[in-house]
């Protein structure tokens, strides 16, 4: 009798351990990152033989799995998927002329440890859109404050590229990469485009004609 209950304690006890560890271990989609707070600071050797410690009890996890000690650490999850921005701004090219221009930028975060760590420091409990579209917008308005209406018009890849540059350094800081930017529209309120493209379109209707 003795035995048997010693046994049925055991299963039970298997059991329940094994439970706790499903019920604690968790795995990352493909398009996002797992990352548990609270563990212990560790220590690191860096290229030079010096000792660093890591001082952000974080770990990060991609493509793999965790256990996460109850009670003593926590777990968070960051999705890694590209965001669309949509931006629609007004601005005002080296010659004062305003425009209005629509904008679309497709944002990831990086594929580090060290982009994974510096977004979910920032984006965990905020909207990742408001930032970058605020980021994007200087961006764009700064360029296009650096050219002129026609090279705007005419060399939308350029215009793209430049901002592309402008904007890279303060996404990489915030641990983001800027995967695309393409400029939709450019417009304005005060006929200026449509005066400038007048002679083309009459030297169009004469050749037609």
């Amino acid at each position: 009798m003795n035995l048997t209950i010693g046994i049925v304690i055991a299963v039970v006890a298997i059991v329940a351990v094994g439970y706790l560890i499903a019920s604690r271990y968790y795995v990352a989609s493909p398009d996002e990152a797992l990352i548990v707070t609270g563990r212990k600071t560790k220590s690191s050797i860096d290229a030079s033989g010096r000792e660093i410690a890591d001082l952000t009890n974080q770990r990060v996890i991609v493509g793999g799995g965790v256990f996460v000690i109850p009670f003593v650490q926590r777990l968070y999850r960051l999705s890694l998927a590209s965001r669309k921005i949509v931006m629609q701004i007004e601005a005002i090219d080296i010659n004062s002329i305003p425009i209005d221009v629509k904008a679309v930028a497709v944002v990831k975060i990086g594929g580090t440890e060290t982009a994974i760590r510096s977004a979910a420091q920032r984006f965990l409990n905020q909207q990742m859109a408001d930032t970058v579209q605020e980021l994007m917008a200087g961006s764009l308005r700064s360029v296009i404050g650096s050219m002129n209406v026609k090279e705007i018009i005419t060399d939308r890849e350029a215009l793209s590229t430049k901002v592309l540059q402008a904007a890279q350094e303060s996404l990489t800081e915030q641990g983001l990469t800027l995967d695309t930017l393409q400029v939709q529209d450019i417009s304005d309120a005060n006929g200026y485009l449509e005066s400038m493209s007048a002679p083309k379109v009459a030297e169009v209707r004469r050749e037609a004609n």
